[in-house]
């Protein structure tokens, strides 16, 4: 599973990061020919809250939740918080898969 890629909305996290261009279009638009690199599953980098707000779709206050109920860990890197995308690229598998399970 090493190849399998990172959502869209996580490889554009990734360019905003590199390239300084601000989010504006919808997830669905996120596919772009100047990111198709991309983040591979086990590739990490640090993200900062905002991100994690965009890529998780959540308010500031149940993303504080999940670090509450420690299924997302904050690095303190010189007073400024940032998250491996790997723990959010995990949470966002978790959660599919138990919405997969879910009966209908």
């Amino acid at each position: 599973m090493s190849g399998q890629l990172v959502p869209t909305a996580v490889r554009e996290a990734a360019c905003i990061a590199a390239t300084g261009i601000q989010m504006t279009e919808a997830v669905a638009d996120l596919d772009r020919p100047a990111c198709s690199k991309g983040l591979q599953r086990d590739d990490r980098r640090l993200l900062i809250r905002d991100e994690v707000l965009f890529l998780l779709h959540l308010s500031d206050e149940q993303v504080q939740q999940l670090i509450n109920t420690r299924q997302l860990t904050p690095f303190f890197i010189t007073g400024e918080e940032r998250f491996d995308s790997r723990d959010v690229y995990r949470l966002i598998e978790s959660y599919m898969s138990a919405a997969s399970r879910r009966p209908r």
